[in-house]
């Protein structure tokens, strides 16, 4: 290669790579940031996703698990109260012919076991309710992971046409950003959120 030729040469690999960083300067500036670091932060995003929704998973498959002991338990307790019960009133009737203090004796300790049973019978119709509103939850969370809203409250009455932003950017209303983050369970936990999304805070006031 000749020494004219080679000039040319590094010239043109010299074109070629200024067009390339022009190339990725713009794009920076498009997207605020490298557009390679775009690309693994997308991944990184999904990969995110998917942790979350295996997490929720996880979490899911457990609390099935404890919601059948549980119902498991209650059905076990059932029985024993209606056998304690049987057992008392047939044990009363025999120790009629053995005594009062045998009477009372064996009520005492008939109706104590079967009090004790109802008290755990209670605790354990909590601990279902507990179990099953944990399913629900973590059953909705998989359900907005994959973008689905229907049966989210949609904050429509929140929706106004003067608003400077909060009308034309789903902030309320069907698919919107109120419907994927509200978890509130009062009117005033709904109320403050509405307010936060529609007067979001400054800098200085975070």
């Amino acid at each position: 290669m000749t020494g004219k030729n080679k000039t040319i040469e590094e010239d043109k690999n010299h074109f070629n790579g200024n067009w390339f960083f022009i190339g990725i300067n713009f794009l920076r500036i498009v997207f605020d940031k490298n557009p390679l670091f775009c690309l693994f932060q997308n991944q990184s995003m999904n990969n995110d996703q998917k942790n979350t929704f295996d997490f929720f998973e996880s979490q899911l498959s457990e609390n099935i698990k404890l919601l059948e002991k549980t119902k498991q338990a209650i059905r076990q307790t059932a029985l024993l109260r209606v056998s304690v019960f049987t057992l008392t009133v047939i044990g009363i009737y025999f120790a009629t012919g053995l005594g009062m203090e045998w009477v009372i004796g064996t009520g005492f300790t008939g109706f104590g076991i079967f009090i004790g049973l109802a008290v755990r019978h209670a605790k354990l119709f909590k601990k279902k309710q507990w179990y099953t509103t944990l399913i629900q939850i973590n059953r909705k969370e998989q359900k907005l992971l994959n973008g689905n809203t229907e049966g989210q409250d949609e904050g429509g009455e929140y929706l106004e046409e003067e608003h400077p932003f909060t009308f034309n950017l789903d902030i309320f209303g069907k698919r919107s950003l109120f419907q994927l983050i509200d978890r509130s369970a009062t009117r005033g936990g709904r109320q403050a959120l509405a307010a936060l999304l529609r007067n979001p805070l400054r800098d200085e006031q975070i």
